[in-house]
């Protein structure tokens, strides 16, 4: 017993002093450290940046690093600390400006980002390498004021009850109740000049409509009376037969691969194949999917190379509700559920009641917009929100959207249709 004992004390010495050694390489973090604002020009300091505020965009992709919100005019990087972490201790290098050599990367010291720097993992077995090219963007010029310029007064747009603006690449369709009738309006000539369209849809068309259309890689997608329809003008629509009887509520969202919507039973369900076959949706337990003012945004997860983040606001007639599904649809671990974003009660950041939401990425930020002129935007991917007041709309508006160049519009009952810029 005593021998044993002797050799099982000599053995779990010796596992605990190995080290595993690993042949993948990946940045799996990088956060800028503290910078300084000048005034462009001169040695004035203007401010002290939080170089954390700046996220750090890693492609793992294309092996790129870079800030999507620019820093702003006059930030000195010239000698900026960052901290750099590679997956399963990968050995970090960087490459000197002036000759192809790389040195050791050092978190304490200060790095040259004038110009693209080309960073380097060793995997720890040193079998393999990876580079990236980080990138630091910073503002050429002083901010501009962003404001809503009216666009167009469209007739057809006054007085319409469930208005819904709906973007088709560069084109802007509308969709809207008035007198009882679902009106479809449309332009093409970047909101200058409307026309109302006769779709070739079965009557009758339901009020719903309004509120069951999204887009999907150039094809918009309509739920009609349990019908699914698809398009590429608004005119034209093809009926879509659906296998079995999928029971669709309402049409909600589109990712990059899959169309989303609520089911008659109380799920959600997603079709990967333009409609055809639906199939339930994973749903965390404990809590109740929104019942109202239903919209959906979808944008890449930047954590994960094929991955939509999924956000999907709505409301149960008392408070907002908010959900997601960050959901992969390539590799071996496609998938994903649908988790609520639950709000403590205390929390005074949560997003207010909108009866009928508009969400929207504009400039690299998150937001919200409902019935009135209040914008809301959120920096934790739809946890908290807070108002954000450059971004406050017109009198009277009623839907947002963004356009396939990523420029922002807004409709109104009062058939104002505006474009917000900086200028």
């Amino acid at each position: 017993m005593i021998c044993a004992a002797v050799v099982l004390t000599s053995c779990k010495k010796k596992e605990e002093t190995q080290t595993a050694l690993y042949n993948d390489t990946a940045i799996t973090e990088f956060t800028l450290g503290g910078l300084t604002q000048y005034t462009p020009g001169t040695s004035n300091v203007v401010a002290t940046l939080t170089g954390s505020n700046y996220k750090m965009v890693i492609d793992q992709v294309n092996s790129t690093i870079y800030n999507r919100d620019s820093l702003p005019i006059g930030t000195a990087v010239s000698s900026v600390v960052c901290t750099v972490k590679a997956l399963n201790s990968g050995v970090i290098l960087i490459k000197n400006i002036n000759d192809d050599n790389f040195a050791p990367y050092d978190a304490n010291t200060g790095i040259d980002f004038t110009q693209p720097r080309t960073f380097r993992v060793n995997s720890s077995d040193g079998s393999a390498s990876r580079n990236y090219t980080v990138t630091l963007n910073v503002k050429k010029t002083a901010n501009k004021a962003f404001a809503w310029q009216e666009k167009a007064d469209v007739d057809m747009l006054k007085d319409n009850s469930k208005l819904r603006l709906v973007t088709l690449g560069l084109d802007l369709y509308t969709f809207g109740v008035k007198n009882g009738a679902v009106v479809f309006g449309k332009s093409t000539d970047q909101g200058a000049t409307w026309k109302a369209i006769t779709p070739d849809l079965p009557t009758p068309v339901a009020a719903t409509v309004c509120e069951n259309v999204v887009t999907q890689n150039g094809t918009m997608y309509l739920l009609n009376n349990g019908e699914l329809f698809k398009s590429a003008d608004g005119e034209h629509w093809q009926k879509i037969a659906m296998t079995g009887t999928p029971g669709l509520k309402q049409l909600f969202g589109a990712g990059t691969k899959e169309l989303f919507a609520l089911s008659n039973d109380g799920g959600i369900k997603a079709s990967a194949d333009d409609g055809a076959n639906w199939t339930s949706e994973k749903i965390a337990p404990n809590a109740a999917l929104p019942t109202a003012g239903i919209t959906c945004l979808c944008y890449p997860y930047q954590q994960l190379a094929h991955t939509d983040y999924m956000l999907m606001v709505g409301n149960d007639g008392k408070q907002s509700v908010v959900w997601r599904k960050i959901s992969t649809y390539e590799g071996n671990n496609k998938g994903g559920q649908w988790v609520c974003l639950e709000y403590e009660t205390t929390n005074k950041s949560r997003l207010p009641l909108l009866t009928q939401p508009s969400l929207v990425q504009y400039v690299g930020l998150m937001m919200a917009f409902g019935p009135g002129t209040e914008a809301y935007q959120s920096s934790d991917q739809g946890i908290t929100w807070g108002a954000n007041a450059t971004y406050k709309l017109p009198a009277n508006t009623y839907s947002v959207a963004t356009d396939s160049s990523g420029r922002i519009w807004a409709i109104g009952t009062n058939g104002k249709v505006y474009l917000g810029s900086f200028v």
